[in-house]
């Protein structure tokens, strides 16, 4: 232990509290804002247990807008932060390899019988990092999320269509289209890297825990064993439920979203690396700011443009900076920042319209809210909402082609269905589904050399 990483005190006390005793060790990860909201449920249901559980943070987001809020408004104390942020995409994942593997070898030295069980989640860097240290030591991950996989639009599809548009588009066509999933192909590396992250993940995972029965197949055709596939539902439901008793001043802060509004959200890197798919989405976002197309029951509504990292970037980098401030400066548009509690992204979601946007999370939030969404994407990793009808594909063809399915969609609010994908009470059933697993298996989950 001679890194300086392990010269804390709040390391050591890690360590120790890992070790006192030979019960199993949960230790649930984090490392972005979707992690934070996702496993705080979980992590709240084993501390009720009285279950040794711990929070480990990798640092991947660490400011307060992506991390510090969440952590306050869940009530998370974080045991050890692995403080890895900066550098390159491969910067972060050698150093979330290499600090948590220094912690897994720390611990086997001193107490080598004592079973870690990191609950990693989702499809973030975070995940695959500390699933490849953990499974180089034999400790098996739970992966919460897992079998998330992307279908893509097939190219013949989206050009027959895109070709016929151009003598008119039709937005219950185009509905129709998106939701039969026979339309779409596997096998794609889009989003760039959580598909590799969430794939590679699952090789090294003891106990995957699936959102729903589409991830569970998917796991199974891979062939990974059944008996340790659980169909659990989505933890962002339980974050959801949450929030609903916390008081927000959301509308007090940005009173013209009160009677409804568009938000728009872009920060994969395959949209916002790519000067063609960017320069249309933003074209998009200007077209129906100065159009009357943000028009729901004869009355136009704002456009809600959430800046997130990944977008101040592109539009930098892109050269869109003095367009941005052109677009503050119309009245149907509010520019904003990430939000740093959740509690008020769900209290506006509330009063909100349609969804556009590239984020896995907000397609799972916006179909149990029964709000309609618009994936900013040439395909989703959450394809179940496809045929669910809660959610439309809005591929970045052209400014123009995702201008007329966003006009389209507020205009036919009621061809959008919300059957309710994500359960109910699942931070329960994957605690459940752990503990049952570990006393099937006479109390460890190692994985054997």
């Amino acid at each position: 232990m001679k890194n300086v990483l392990f010269a804390s005190g709040t390391l050591q006390n890690f360590i120790t509290q890992i070790t006192v005793d030979e019960r199993p060790a949960h230790v649930i990860v984090c490392g972005t804002k979707p992690d934070l909201i996702k496993q705080a449920p979980i992590l709240h249901e084993l501390l009720k247990r009285g279950e040794k559980a711990f929070l480990l943070h990798t640092g991947q987001h660490y400011d307060e807008n992506l991390s510090g809020g969440i952590e306050k408004e869940f009530g998370l104390k974080v045991d050890v932060n692995l403080k890895v942020a900066g550098g390159t995409l491969t910067d972060v994942i050698g150093k979330i390899i290499i600090r948590w593997g220094a912690i897994c070898s720390a611990i086997k030295e001193i107490n080598p019988s004592i079973q870690i069980l990191p609950y990693v989640h989702g499809d973030t860097t975070t995940c695959f990092a500390v699933t490849t240290a953990s499974f180089a030591h034999g400790y098996p991950t739970v992966h919460v999320e897992a079998g998330i996989r992307t279908l893509m639009i097939k190219p013949q599809i989206l050009g027959t269509y895109v070709k016929d548009y151009n003598s008119g588009f039709d937005f219950k066509t185009w509905l129709d289209i998106s939701s039969n999933l026979s339309n779409y192909n596997g096998g794609s590396h889009e989003p760039f890297p959580e598909q590799w992250n969430t794939r590679a993940t699952e090789a090294g995972t003891g106990l995957w825990m699936s959102s729903v029965d589409l991830s569970t197949e998917n796991l199974k055709n891979e062939g990974f064993p059944s008996n340790r596939v659980f169909t659990v539902g989505n933890s962002v439901v339980d974050a959801m439920d949450f929030t609903t008793e916390i008081q927000s001043d959301i509308f007090e802060q940005y009173p013209a979203l009160a009677d409804g509004f568009v938000r728009v959200c872009i920060h994969r890197r395959e949209n916002t690396e790519s000067q063609e798919r960017f320069t249309a989405m933003f074209e998009m976002i200007e077209a129906l700011v100065i159009s009357d197309k943000l028009n729901t029951n004869g009355k136009q509504i704002p456009l809600l443009m959430i800046l997130l990292p990944g977008t101040k970037s592109a539009i930098a980098r892109h050269g869109l900076s003095d367009r941005l401030e052109k677009l503050r400066m119309s009245e149907n548009i509010i520019i904003s920042d990430v939000w740093p509690k959740y509690s008020d992204v769900m209290a506006a979601m509330q009063r909100c319209k349609l969804c556009a946007t590239d984020s896995g999370s907000m397609q799972e939030e916006m179909n149990m809210m029964g709000i309609p969404t618009a994936t900013l994407r040439y395909g989703s990793d959450r394809p179940e909402t496809f045929p669910a009808r809660s959610n439309i594909l809005c591929p970045p063809v052209s400014a123009e082609f995702m201008t007329e399915i966003i006009s389209g969609a507020l205009e036919n609010l009621g061809l959008f269905e919300y059957p309710k994908l994500y359960g109910e009470k699942v931070s329960e059933k994957i605690v459940t589904a752990v503990l049952k697993s570990i006393e099937k298996s006479g109390g460890l989950m190692r994985l054997k050399p």
